[in-house]
């Protein structure tokens, strides 16, 4: 069903749960899943003037993405992973939408009566009212 699956992680339980469906339907369906992993830039200032803390950053964020495809590999799964700069959902959005992604699997927050605006403008919650593929929220 699926072909090309998305994974957003920020190295979270939630991210952890996201991971872990995403696999089972990637085993089910011979599916290629990819991580992709967004830093958020800070706005205002040129990316050149804070380039060698992005750098800090992704160095950090790929020895904890490289254990979760080491893990997804073990288990028979073709795995992809990217780290971006920019502003998470518009980059998660347009990297589903260049690379034929067909289902992006998020982990989400799971939703409190009492404060049901908690979730509204979540990066899970902006992600799937803009995606033009399936979105699957993993609470």
């Amino acid at each position: 069903m699926f072909k090309n699956i998305l994974v957003p992680v920020d190295f979270t339980e939630a991210t952890v749960s996201a991971v872990s469906t995403a696999a089972t339907l990637a085993l089910s369906g011979k599916a290629t899943v990819t991580l992709l992993h967004v830093i958020e830039s800070v706005e205002l200032v040129p990316q050149a003037e804070l380039q060698s803390f992005y750098d800090q950053l992704s160095a950090v964020a790929e020895r904890q993405m490289n254990s979760a495809v080491d893990h997804l590999q073990e288990q028979g799964i073709t795995v992809r992973s990217k780290i971006l700069i920019g502003r998470r959902a518009e980059e998660i959005v347009r990297y589903a939408a260049g690379h034929s992604i067909d289902l992006i699997v998020c982990g989400s927050h799971r939703f409190d009566p009492e404060q049901p605006s908690y979730a509204i403008g979540t990066v899970s919650h902006t992600v799937a009212i803009l995606a033009q593929c399936a979105v699957l929220l993993v609470k």
